[in-house]
């Protein structure tokens, strides 16, 4: 998500129709389902939750407390854990 919502505002700042831009990206090798599902949510500004943070952190926190017992790190889903931590304190200010 990170990705998409980066790459939306770039096209933004740079001037371009966020509904083609989402279209290109959308077909070729960057294209994901965040993207294609996603990005034209975000274009019309519907911030509306498609999934609970709260439900995704519990999501996290298994695969994170898994990882850690398979001595595995990951940390791209740590910082992401850290992210959402942080909007879920955000929105229940």
């Amino acid at each position: 998500m990170i990705g998409v919502v980066e790459g939306l505002l770039y096209a933004y700042k740079s001037g371009l129709d966020l509904n083609e831009a989402i279209a290109a990206v959308g077909a070729g090798a960057a294209g994901s389902w965040s993207i294609n599902n996603m990005g034209p949510r975000i274009a019309k500004r519907d911030f509306n939750p498609g999934f609970m943070v709260e439900h995704f952190l519990k999501d996290m926190g298994i695969a994170l407390k898994e990882s850690q017992a398979m001595g595995l790190s990951l940390p791209g889903l740590a910082l992401a854990n850290q992210l959402y931590l942080a909007v879920q304190v955000h929105f229940r200010l």
